[in-house]
């Protein structure tokens, strides 16, 4: 997913200008390994709509570094994705309550490292 998504940016180096084609087709492809990484439909349309929207190429004033906005933007929204406060997440982190039974699950890609973690946290 790391390399998908830094493959997508990179190609924005390639380019000099930076125009509403190369922005779409850069989300294209980061949206693309988003949704082959089994992130959900609805997440990766909010986060396209938002970066979008925050890189507005029209309205950008003179001087203003395009790329660097757009690696921002795209930076920005993939924390809040994975925030515990971002769009449909818990509002708090979580604390497990002490003397209680505590369910815990642990997710990840396949090759993150959920099975050491698990042992780790036993």
């Amino acid at each position: 997913l790391g390399s998908a998504i830094t493959g997508a940016l990179r190609k924005l180096n390639a380019h000099v200008v930076v125009d509403d084609t190369l922005l779409d087709e850069c989300l294209k492809d980061v949206c693309n390994a988003l949704l082959r990484s089994d992130v959900s439909v609805p997440a990766v349309v909010t986060l396209k709509k938002n970066i979008k929207k925050e890189v507005d190429l029209e309205n950008m004033p003179d001087g203003m570094n395009a790329k660097k906005v757009l690696e921002r933007a795209v930076f920005k929204e993939l924390t809040r994705l994975l925030s515990a406060s971002g769009e449909g997440a818990a509002s708090a982190s979580y604390a497990p309550k002490k003397g209680k039974p505590n369910v815990v699950m642990f997710v990840g890609l396949q090759g993150a490292g959920k099975t050491t973690t698990c042992a780790k946290f036993a």
